[in-house]
């Protein structure tokens, strides 16, 4: 049987911060998420994002009695992106959480070393596809901000987190049960900077959740956007938002303020992007999409389009 202290030791090494639980965790969480659902609570992208968790309650399939969580840094920082439109060069930010090739890859390569770990003592794992923030906050991973947004000793909120169920047997007595339904970290009773940041004022007082249909992420990441992303486009993200979290306290030292330029387009390159390339697109389609492959950005391409034209039409007309 695997020691506790010996599998907090492998997660040192690793630099990895892990917390664990039981899975009933997962079927408490399918329910909770399922009353939002049913009751209209969740927006489109958040009904998605549910319904591809699938149902916990299969876990017993494979005897899988424990939940494993492990947060690891962004490993990337914010990128900047250059385009050349006409001449006005317009520069926009990447938050490195918009790299799914990434987030997949770390994921695999700690899927891999928890793997070979827990396997010398004959215990199996799987991958966990799930609500990591609810989890880490329940199991002492991590804590939500006043922004819903999971912040871990070490990490502030720019972590990855990796889900894992195993059927090892790991007495939860490092991270005792939760019994309350969030952890919020302290200084966010009194805190506002947040919430006087957001652009869209997604976050308040009135409730705990956040204002989803208001968070000007929310609205960068639709085709058909409201006239919130349009209004706000001004700030630099092309897609996403870095508002709340480069204010707020508990991100100290951790901000992922410091940008790399990984890729730039110039005029033919910015014109084909946006829909106003005349001539033959065969090499230079080629070339746009290796770039946007690049930077993480190739699986967002659809909204990507449209946020560019915001930011251009933004620049131009200095609105």
């Amino acid at each position: 049987m695997v020691k506790l202290d010996e599998l907090v030791n492998w997660a040192y090494k690793n630099s990895y911060r892990i917390s664990w639980g039981h899975t009933g965790h997962l079927i408490d969480a399918y329910n909770e998420f399922d009353k939002k659902s049913q009751s209209g609570e969740f927006n489109d992208i958040q009904t998605s994002i549910f319904q591809n968790w699938g149902s916990f309650h299969q876990l017993n399939e494979d005897e899988m009695s424990t939940i494993i969580l492990i947060a690891t840094s962004t490993s990337g920082k914010t990128r900047k992106i250059i385009f050349d439109c006409n001449g006005i060069k317009i520069n926009t930010l990447v938050p490195p959480w918009y790299s799914y090739d990434e987030e997949e890859k770390c994921s695999n390569t700690i899927n891999e070393n928890l793997s070979n770990f827990l396997s010398e003592y004959g215990y199996k794992t799987r991958k966990l596809l799930g609500p990591y923030k609810y989890l880490s906050a329940k199991l002492g991973l991590g804590r939500y901000g006043r922004n819903n947004l999971v912040y871990v000793d070490g990490l502030g909120s720019y972590a990855r987190i990796a889900g894992f169920i195993t059927n090892a047997e790991l007495t939860p007595n490092r991270y005792p049960e939760i019994n309350s339904d969030r952890l919020v970290l302290e200084n966010c009773s009194t805190c506002t900077s947040c919430m006087r940041k957001c652009p869209t004022q997604a976050i308040d007082n009135d409730q705990f959740l956040l204002h989803v249909d208001r968070c000007l992420s929310y609205h960068s990441e639709l085709i058909d956007a409201g006239i919130e992303f349009s209004k706000y486009a001004e700030q630099d993200c092309l897609v996403g938002c870095l508002n709340c979290q480069d204010v707020c306290p508990y991100n100290n030292g951790f901000t992922a303020a410091e940008n790399i330029s990984l890729v730039s387009f110039n005029r033919e390159e910015t014109s084909y992007i946006v829909g106003e390339y005349n001539q033959d697109i065969q090499i230079i389609e080629k070339v746009v999409e290796k770039k946007l492959e690049k930077v993480g950005l190739s699986r967002h391409k659809s909204y990507i389009v449209r946020n560019l034209r915001v930011h251009i039409n933004s620049k131009i007309t200095g609105r």
